[in-house]
């Protein structure tokens, strides 16, 4: 096997204006037989756009358009569903056997050709490219909450209901309501954004 054998599954997850979308997956970089995009587009985003999106990947093999949306909000795990249901479409997509998958936004454009990053992977086996930072040792969060984020719980929403959220974190740390963590609890930070092993 060589690296221009490696098959990678792109999960695109997106929210964005399909005609970006269209342009983004016309790109040169995605077609090729090695490459395959399992695309989750955002449940709030109009059904005119959605069904404007699958005209387009209803002629391309090489896009799988999930019919299943979710509406995805920021910092919420609606996020890491989408991201599932893609991995599961890949799965069992028995036409594509994925040696990676990767994580991409809509804002997500290459800058080489997808041969670079086959080579990447192919000289850089067994390697799971995912964030993960132990917070006891470097501060993940530049600004803002950290060890907060597993102290407290957070039933609103940062970007939709900041008001609730604020007014229940304050209440929260006036009551002195500080969640226990399991035994031997070692929360690592990292970016949502990953590009890991199929196995």
């Amino acid at each position: 096997m060589s690296g221009s054998n490696l098959k990678i599954a792109f999960l695109l997850l997106c929210h964005d204006a399909p005609e970006h979308l269209i342009g983004l997956l016309s790109m040169q970089f995605f077609q090729n037989d090695n490459a395959k995009v399992y695309l989750h587009y955002d449940k709030n985003r109009p059904v005119e756009s959605f069904n404007t999106l699958k005209e387009f990947t209803d002629t391309k093999d090489n896009i799988f358009l999930l019919e299943n949306r979710i509406v995805c909000k920021w910092g919420e795990f609606s996020l890491v569903e989408a991201t599932v249901n893609m991995m599961k479409a890949c799965i069992a997509d028995e036409t594509f056997e994925a040696d990676y998958f990767y994580l991409i936004s809509g804002s997500c454009v290459p800058i080489k050709p997808l041969a670079t990053l086959q080579n990447f992977l192919f000289e850089n086996p067994y390697i799971e490219f995912i964030e993960a930072t132990d917070i006891s040792k470097k501060r993940w969060v530049i600004d803002g909450l950290q060890e907060e984020r597993y102290q407290y719980t957070f039933p609103y929403n940062f970007k939709d209901d900041r008001e609730k959220f604020d007014q229940h974190f304050e209440a929260q740390k006036k009551a002195g309501k500080i969640r226990v963590a399991p035994k031997d609890f070692k929360p690592h930070f990292g970016s949502q954004w990953f590009c890991i092993t199929a196995k």
